[in-house]
């Protein structure tokens, strides 16, 4: 059995990193960051995006922060 499957009992959390280009058709092409994580004991992934600070995908997003506070 392998390090790093889910079937080893001390298997290291999966986390993988990158930048992922996301054309919208309203506000253009976004420029993110994408972190992938283990969650329930690797049998499931959950995929993070986030815009960097001062960016110009973060200020693209900016609106829907406002949006999404008044839901």
């Amino acid at each position: 059995m392998p390090r790093g499957t889910a079937s080893h009992p001390r298997a290291a959390p999966l986390r993988r990193s990158g930048r992922k280009r996301v054309p919208r058709p309203v506000v253009g092409e976004l420029q993110l960051e994408c972190e992938v994580l283990a969650a329930g004991g690797q049998d499931q992934l959950q995929l993070v995006h986030t815009a960097a600070a001062g960016s110009e995908a973060a200020s693209l997003l900016e609106p829907l922060r406002v949006v999404g506070a008044g839901a």
